[in-house]
């Protein structure tokens, strides 16, 4: 899974993909899959941005 696996940009472009469509599997696999999207999306959208931004 990107998110676990440190792999940021390539888990934004993922949830750009899905565009808030989500499955249990993977989620489910690491606790509550509405939790653990929920985290990962925040976290995964902050850090995209701070990096977008840094970099214009």
């Amino acid at each position: 899974m990107a998110c676990e696996g440190g792999l940021h940009s390539e888990a934004a472009h993922l949830f750009e993909l899905v565009d808030g469509r989500a499955t249990p599997v993977p989620w489910s696999y690491f606790g509550e899959p509405a939790a653990v999207i929920t985290k990962w999306h925040r976290t995964v959208v902050r850090r995209t941005r701070a990096a977008r931004q840094a970099q214009a």
